[in-house]
């Protein structure tokens, strides 16, 4: 079992993957984490996003979301505070509403997936 190392040291953040054939190259890290968000924000599909507010605050959906799409919202801390978190729809219907979600409750931990049709809570 031979395995055959970059030329190189690579760069900070990156790590080691393999073609599967033994051959390993530097690649970019990425995704897994969550984004801490104080303020307005677009969302974007695939993000995770960790709320802690001390205003009210709005995200806002993707303009154009394709099929599959999915957002993680973890309303942390502030939601309890009287502030409300606004989930604007960006065109789109949320469970097949034409409204924005608003969250008044803190803690919650939630996934917004699109369908093709709707934005859904999983």
């Amino acid at each position: 079992y031979i395995m055959t190392m970059p030329p190189n040291t690579g760069n900070a953040g990156e790590f080691l993957s393999t073609n599967g054939s033994g051959v390993l190259s530097f690649a970019a890290a990425g995704g897994g984490g969550l984004e801490y968000t104080t303020a307005n924000t677009n969302l974007e599909a695939g993000g995770q996003y960790l709320l802690n507010i001390a205003s009210n605050v709005t995200l806002t959906l993707p303009a154009s979301p394709t099929t599959g799409d999915i957002i993680r919202i973890v309303a942390a801390n502030g939601i309890d505070d009287g502030y409300t978190l606004t989930v604007a729809r960006n065109g789109a219907t949320i469970s097949s509403l034409s409204e924005d979600l608003s969250v008044d409750t803190h803690g919650l931990d939630f996934i917004m997936w699109y369908n093709g049709t709707t934005w859904s809570l999983i």
